[in-house]
């Protein structure tokens, strides 16, 4: 998150000041950039799909189950016998279909299914509390960085007016109507 703010903030700073183009956004355009390109989030995102993903496998147990499989034996040729004469055997093929279906697992499935969908709800829970604090993150970093704007543009005007002060405490002293002191104290 705290990388996030930075990069924005750094971003912002780093373009203003190599003169470059800066990117202006909006609070909503810089939330929707750091949800799009959250590391974070993405890595949540892909937590939860592997949780529906287990909660898929697991609820695979209360449905039949088909299975199908093929073999083949290539025999070489038997030898020659004069006895018998020629003998061939013959290439054996198997061809096997399987079909199974749980009848009752002692609450095995059920209970794997059940805790399938805890994963699930708690992924989407982390995914969820990880978008709050980015948005959080990342709103915090764009009112820090338009209060440090303003800041800025105070101190500049602070130090335009002590500047105005200085040479009016100036003028006044090569007038002789003021001592050296009022200068000094302009000069803080």
């Amino acid at each position: 998150m705290r990388r996030i703010a930075a990069a924005l903030l750094m971003l912002g700073t780093l373009a203003a000041g190599l003169g470059a183009e800066a990117y202006r956004f909006t609070l909503e355009e810089a939330v929707a950039y750091g949800l799009a390109n959250s590391t974070s989030i993405r890595t949540k995102a892909l937590a939860l799909a592997a949780a529906q993903t287990d909660l898929a496998a697991a609820k695979a147990g209360y449905y039949p189950s088909l299975s199908a499989g093929v073999s083949y034996t290539h025999l070489f040729d038997q030898p020659y016998s004069s006895f018998f004469g020629y003998t061939a055997a013959s290439d054996p093929v198997g061809v096997s279909v399987d079909l199974g279906q749980t009848i009752y697992s002692f609450g095995k499935i059920a209970a794997g299914v059940r805790l399938a969908q805890l994963g699930v709800d708690q992924g989407q829970r982390d995914l969820d509390e990880e978008k709050r604090t980015t948005i959080l993150t990342i709103e915090r970093a764009f009112y820090g960085y338009l209060l440090a704007l303003e800041v800025q543009r105070i101190n500049r005007e602070t130090l335009v007016r002590r500047q105005d002060a200085l040479e009016v405490a100036r003028t006044r002293f090569e007038a002789g109507l003021t001592a050296d002191f009022e200068v000094l104290r302009a000069e803080s």
